[in-house]
């Protein structure tokens, strides 16, 4: 399949959401607890141990929701209602990140004692002469470079609580960012709300 004929599909499917999906919806509460066939793609990141809980980090299992549809060939990781206190979320070419009604991805407070976080930013040769916030991108909430076919969808929202609003130094550890797409290709954004 060529790449635009790609594209297509993908906008195709986006545009459709998660219509026709075999997801079973109750009136105006989105897809949270709707049940999902095990191999149709879907992927919830409680399955992967987020707990929602806004207190516990739910870094890692996001992450490893994001591993399993990246290793599936794509397909889109879902985030039922909850507060999901995260560092750096690291997003895969072919995968949709759905956000319930009712879910909230929360950058989470930098580690007092140092050490973990977000990310390190990456390196690069610009830093010295613009701000640190335009040179530097993994140090994000919710960051991806050189992907294709991503999306951020559904009507729940991002807030970037702890994320540094000073960009002119970085402390190893602090966000900057809610989203970060570098050199991305066929991204979509939609419906969510960021704080």
């Amino acid at each position: 399949m060529s790449s635009e004929n790609l594209r297509r599909e993908f906008l195709k499917r986006a545009s459709a959401g998660l219509a026709g999906t075999g997801l079973a919806f109750q009136a105006g509460q989105g897809i949270a607890h709707a049940a999902v066939t095990p191999g149709a793609g879907f992927f919830d990141v409680r399955t992967f141990g987020a707990t929602g809980d806004g207190k516990t980090l739910d870094t890692a299992a996001i992450n490893k929701a994001i591993d399993a549809a990246s290793a599936a060939g794509g397909g889109t990781v879902l985030f039922p209602a909850g507060n999901y206190m995260c560092y750096s979320i690291h997003l895969k070419s072919d995968i949709a990140l759905y956000l319930d009604a009712g879910a909230t991805i929360i950058a989470a407070d930098p580690p007092a004692q140092g050490g973990g976080g977000f990310d390190v930013a990456e390196p690069n040769e610009w830093a010295e002469y613009q701000n640190f916030g335009h040179s530097h991108f993994h140090n994000s909430l919710i960051w991806g470079e050189g992907l294709g076919n991503v999306s951020i969808l559904g009507y729940g929202r991002i807030w970037g609580k702890s994320l540094s609003l000073e960009g002119v130094e970085q402390t190893p550890g602090v966000g900057n960012k809610s989203i970060s797409l570098k050199n991305c290709h066929n991204v979509l954004l939609r419906d969510f709300s960021i704080l």
